[in-house]
């Protein structure tokens, strides 16, 4: 029984470059979104008292910053994976990219409530 491994330059695969493109479109987002949303967002929806959900705009930012180290550091680890299995980088790319877009998700829900 062989293993594949995977070359350097196949790490880009869709997954890997959906993420990137995530978080490209996260931070086009985030930019507008700090001019057209008000000075406080609702941003801790767990909380009990309304007025602690409230953080300053400027908090969007945490997004596409977060996106893009999470996505660098698992392109980083692939890279360092890349003689495992291709079953087992291809895993680890879609877990990247689903994290990415939940990320996605709640940012486009936060700016979506103030349009």
């Amino acid at each position: 029984m062989s293993v594949r491994t995977v070359s350097l330059p196949r790490l880009f695969s869709r997954e890997l470059i959906l993420s990137y493109v995530l978080t490209l479109l996260a931070s086009v987002i985030t930019l507008i979104g700090l001019v057209i949303l008000p000075p406080q967002i609702p941003l801790w929806y767990s909380l009990a008292i309304p007025e602690q959900q409230l953080v300053p705009k400027m908090f969007l930012i945490l997004f596409p910053i977060f996106m893009l180290i999470l996505t660098t550091t698992h392109t980083l680890i692939i890279g360092k994976l890349r003689t495992m299995d291709a079953t087992i980088i291809k895993i680890f790319s879609f877990g990247t990219t689903l994290a990415i877009f939940l990320f996605f998700i709640a940012l486009i829900h936060i700016v979506y409530v103030f349009l």
